[in-house]
């Protein structure tokens, strides 16, 4: 089985912590801007769920090639993985 391809990992982890910044440039917005503007709170989704699918996709990495497992299903990685 191959190895983990750090950079892969890296590449990821690096989109994680860049949404995560730009999540929080949306919870600067405040409150109301965020429940009055449909626009703020669809691309806080979006960039929620892009880091989520980022997250699974390093979890999914890791797992198949250090625990030797196909998760059957998301929540079954980060069990595996813990």
């Amino acid at each position: 089985m191959p190895e983990i391809d750090v950079d892969l990992v890296n590449r990821r982890l690096a989109e994680i912590k860049q949404l995560i910044g730009e999540l929080g440039d949306i919870v600067e917005l405040g409150l109301l801007r965020f429940l009055s503007d449909p626009y703020v709170r669809d691309a806080a989704k979006y960039k929620l769920i892009v880091a989520i699918e980022a997250a699974i996709s390093v979890c999914n990495h890791i797992v198949v090639r250090v625990a030797k497992e196909i998760p059957s299903s998301y929540s079954d990685c980060f069990i595996i993985q813990a």
